[in-house]
């Protein structure tokens, strides 16, 4: 009778074992068929409209007082979950879109940024052109390249269009802790590449070019952006973007003096 319980409680935890790796099983299917999904939508919005110029295509113009100036957030998913500086004097646009590369935000100026006239450009843009270094290793060197000319780019374009003041942020640097997911994508010549172009972009500096040092404000000493300042690998949380906003806001003043 022993033997037979013993076998009874076997079967039902092998059974429920069994239970709970198909549960598991089907969940995990469940989150990469998503996950699938999500990343064919998104490969297929970018063959339709490779440059996203219809993001903002209802977008609603701001309430501009007389003599207010005009600030436009422009670039990847860094400035468009950047908050509008809440300054007098100032409205902000934001024309930010996530996941986009130097060559798409460059191509999207016209569209994006020259009608609107504004008076304060703030350019954060990079880490998705620095982050296919992972599985295009062989290409580092023309990827760095590339990034510094489309940001020259973006600057002489916003020059044509007699924007006064360009605001520059280096690259923000990622997490010290790179999820297991993306670990397979991922290599640290990603991190010092960052370091590099952030570099070329300090010397972009001119009379009427700010660099704001975004990597430096939000790092953690050893090149990698604060836990504390972060939500995930690349992005930053609202402290992150208060340490930016002051920035931002000190060289505001200064246009504003």
């Amino acid at each position: 009778m022993t033997q037979i319980m013993k076998t009874s409680h076997l079967l039902v935890a092998v059974t429920a074992l069994a239970v709970c790796l198909l549960l598991a099983s089907l969940a995990l299917n469940a989150a990469l068929f998503a996950q699938a999904t999500s990343a064919y939508r998104d490969e297929s919005l970018v063959r339709l409209d490779p440059f996203g110029v219809q993001a903002f295509h209802d977008a609603a113009q701001p309430n501009r007082a007389a003599g207010d100036r005009l600030i436009v957030l422009f670039g990847d998913s860094r400035a468009q979950d950047w908050p509008a500086p809440a300054r007098p004097g100032f409205v902000t646009i934001n024309r930010g879109i996530g996941n986009q590369t130097s060559a798409q935000v460059l191509g999207r100026f016209d569209e994006h940024v020259r009608p609107l006239h504004p008076d304060v450009l703030v350019l954060q843009v990079g880490i998705n052109d620095l982050k296919a270094i992972g599985v295009l290793p062989q290409r580092r060197d023309d990827i760095r390249a590339q990034l510094k000319a489309g940001i020259a780019q973006i600057v002489a374009e916003a020059r044509a269009a007699g924007i006064s003041v360009i605001v520059l942020t280096t690259v923000i640097p990622s997490t010290s802790e790179v999820p297991l997911p993306r670990r397979a994508v991922w290599s640290p010549d990603i991190d010092t590449t960052v370091e590099q172009i952030n570099d070329d972009v300090r010397k972009m500096a001119a009379k009427d070019v700010i660099v704001l040092d975004a990597a430096q404000r939000v790092s953690d000493g050893q090149g990698h952006l604060r836990r504390d300042y972060a939500v995930d690998l690349l992005h930053l949380n609202a402290a992150g973007y208060g340490v930016l906003s002051e920035d931002l806001q000190h060289a505001l003043d200064a246009l504003g003096r």
